[in-house]
């Protein structure tokens, strides 16, 4: 599924597929959150069809649902199938009717990144030649690169450099988004040269050790992606920006910011544990998003002549 200001929708094609029963929305926007029509009409063609303009609305969707839909994800899974507990949580239900046979039901929907995390494959799909990818980091590069890529499995997922024997903490194989194995996800999600990730790997380590700011630069050959829809068979240039901890940054904060986030940082639980490797922070505190933007303005201040070289390049 692709969610952007562009299109809404699936473009990737999968000849392995049966027909189920999909309707707007999952496959393209017309008609979501639409009421079913009431008969079926026959076109020339001996396909069924619809004409959008005569369906109505089931309700008008707010805009605190739309920019939120991410939270719809809490309610359901707290308590799935339960349409009522949805509404209680402030979840996202819409009103679904499938273009096999018209039948409609309730559902609560939730957005889902994750097969493309890091939003990269709808550009690489229209075949966008220049690409600036941000990570919010999960894990400081001062470990083995095996380690590094199974933390960041979204970022090495890119490069198809998921450790295939990586397990999770009960020992099992790691089973990444429902996937059945790291090789899966690694064949799903591979877009560029496997080579180029243990470059990545060690230009982030050299510049996590020296404490800077890390913003690189690279060029890769687009490999075809079946999965995704990505043709590839041409160059892409990516500006990388990794919003990994920096002590040159921390240095320079005011001694009492310093002191107010050593304990924050060092502690088992709370939002601010790991700084700036958050993860999946529910509720971030004011102060958190002010610290990891503060961070990403500082790094493209830092790498200025970097950051202005390379969309002066872009540009051209």
């Amino acid at each position: 599924m692709e969610f952007t200001p562009l299109y809404f929708g699936a473009p990737a094609l999968h000849d392995r597929l049966r027909p189920i029963t999909l309707g707007g929305g999952l496959a393209e926007p017309l008609a979501m959150h639409t009421l079913a029509p009431r008969k079926k009409a026959a076109g020339n063609t001996g396909n069924e069809t619809v004409d959008v303009y005569l369906l109505r609305a089931g309700s008008t969707s707010s805009l605190v649902h739309a920019m939120g839909i991410s939270s719809s994800a809490i309610p359901l899974m707290l308590a799935p199938n339960n349409l009522l507990a949805s509404q209680l949580l402030n979840g996202h239900i819409l009103n679904y009717w499938n273009l096999w046979d018209y039948k409609q039901t309730l559902l609560s929907f939730v957005d889902e990144g994750a097969v493309d995390d890091l939003g990269v494959m709808p550009l690489l799909r229209r075949g966008v030649t220049n690409i600036v990818i941000c990570l919010a980091t999960h894990e400081n590069p001062d470990s083995t690169i095996k380690a590094f890529a199974k933390s960041e499995y979204a970022l090495a997922g890119l490069f198809g450099a998921v450790p295939l024997n990586a397990k999770d903490a009960k020992g099992q194989p790691l089973k990444l988004h429902d996937t059945n194995s790291p090789a899966t996800w690694s064949s799903m999600s591979q877009v560029f040269p496997a080579e180029g990730f243990p470059v990545l790997f060690d230009q982030y380590k050299a510049s996590f050790l020296q404490g800077g700011a890390h913003i690189f630069n690279a060029t890769y050959q687009v490999l075809p992606n079946s999965f995704h829809g990505v043709k590839g068979n041409y160059k892409v240039s990516v500006l990388w920006l990794l919003n990994g901890r920096s002590s040159q940054w921390e240095a320079a904060l005011p001694q009492e910011t310093q002191q107010w986030l050593a304990p924050k940082r060092n502690a088992s639980s709370g939002p601010y544990g790991g700084y700036p490797n958050v993860y999946n922070v529910l509720q971030a505190p004011a102060q958190l998003v002010s610290l990891l933007s503060q961070q990403a303005s500082w790094a493209v201040r830092e790498k200025q002549s970097l950051v202005q070289d390379w969309v002066a390049a872009a540009a051209q």
